[in-house]
């Protein structure tokens, strides 16, 4: 992922990418307003909003794939990654009929996530009618923050952010 700029990485930061990883911390994850909001977290299967949720992160290799499973508070979220591109700097990130693509950038050590497109069942969302998802992952004293922000036409869907360390 990222090839040479990888390296650029704060050492936290890169660890919170590397299989084989058991991680753990909390996260306050925050619902945006307005009747669409429910449905799209069940569709995208985000978690439910609270303080202080307890996180438990694997992260596993199968083959040229990533299996992240996230437990956030009574969530739990299973996803396949994969790098693509000759540089290794877009992410494609799988969960059921499901895939989103980011373009990612190293920046002061921390990785950000810029969505590039979804599709559904293979077939590509128009970037009109679809949710936009950023992210960053941090170096923190003792392991990484993480901040996640889904949006709609500009309005908050789902954020959550917190720290997380390797256990």
């Amino acid at each position: 992922m990222l090839g040479a700029a990888f390296g650029s990485l704060h050492p936290h930061v890169r660890r919170a990418h590397l299989p084989p990883l058991r991680a753990e911390g909390t996260i306050e994850v925050e619902h945006g307003p307005g009747w669409l909001t429910g449905p799209m977290i069940w569709l995208m299967k985000l978690p439910a909003a609270g303080p202080r949720q307890p996180v438990h992160l694997d992260v596993a290799e199968e083959g040229s794939e990533l299996v992240w499973t996230r437990r956030i508070g009574g969530s739990v979220l299973r996803t396949r990654q994969y790098a693509t591109g000759a540089s290794g700097s877009r992410l494609v990130e799988r969960s059921g009929l499901g895939r989103v693509s980011f373009d990612l950038t190293a920046e002061d050590g921390a990785l950000l996530y810029r969505q590039s497109s979804i599709h559904v069942a293979g077939l590509p969302v128009p970037s009109s009618l679809s949710p936009r998802v950023g992210a960053v992952v941090s170096a923190t004293a003792e392991g990484w923050r993480v901040g996640v922000t889904v949006t709609w036409r500009g309005r908050l869907v789902c954020r959550y952010a917190g720290t997380i360390r390797a256990s």
